[in-house]
């Protein structure tokens, strides 16, 4: 069949993309066709498809399992909270293959409890046969995410990335303190110093410098969570 994808008239505008997202968003559940196509799949694709008391859908291609089990010494874990609908969390778990980001396993839920991420952890260890042991696990900064993370993998160093380290903090200062604009563009700037630390001496120095001139400049900001962050992404 000729889909014509690049036919301008076959082809869905961003608004119809965006009026579909936020109609899909308001819904209770996966679709009826969702549900039925998720059933036929179980087993294969689909290993968990429970929808009550809460939503927990797990996929993972039959491949995948070896091909996690071969590159897990560094797993990548990401939540995506605003592309699915009924404000459903996609939880993605990666590997990297010869430089290349590679997602190897799913979390479909409305749930963001450590229990539920730690039954879907534990799940990919069930599917791996218990071979499943990465040294490190990159992710955000999910409280939730990273106690399973710890929990299934107790070995494993739990750290985080840039992007999240100084994203979540810009995040916290807009919303928490209602920064201006040069505050954050400031702050950003700092926040980008203390990443760059080639060594825990270094970052010690640069963390030091970093409070003292955020207690001088805006002493009603929170602290605490600059320093746990910190000292959470440089372990």
């Amino acid at each position: 069949m000729d889909i014509k994808e690049n036919d301008a008239e076959n082809t869905p505008t961003r608004r119809q993309l965006y009026n579909m997202k936020q109609y899909m968003k308001r819904s209770s559940l996966p679709s009826a066709d969702a549900i039925s196509n998720l059933y036929m799949q179980r087993y294969t694709f689909v290993h968990t498809l429970q929808l009550l008391p809460n939503i927990s859908i797990v996929f993972m291609a039959p491949e995948a399992g070896s091909l996690l089990v071969e590159y897990s010494s560094c797993l990548y874990i990401d939540g995506t909270f605003d592309i699915c609908e009924n404000k459903l969390t996609l939880t993605t778990v990666m590997i990297c293959v010869n430089g290349l980001g590679i997602p190897v396993a799913w979390l479909l839920s409305d749930s963001r409890l450590t229990e539920v991420y730690t039954s879907f952890f534990t799940q990919l260890n069930t599917l791996t046969k218990n071979q499943l042991s990465p040294t490190f696990v990159l992710c955000d900064y999910e409280p939730a995410i990273s106690a399973a993370a710890k929990a299934a993998w107790p070995r494993a160093i739990i750290g985080g990335d840039s992007f999240h380290f100084i994203y979540d903090n810009l995040r916290y200062i807009s919303r928490k303190e209602n920064a201006g604009r040069h505050l954050v563009n400031t702050l950003k700037d700092s926040l980008r110093v203390l990443w760059a630390s080639p060594n825990i001496t270094t970052f010690q120095t640069n963390l030091n410098a970093f409070l003292n001139h955020w207690t001088l400049i805006h002493a009603t900001c929170n602290l605490g969570i600059f320093w746990s962050r910190c000292q959470y992404s440089n372990r």
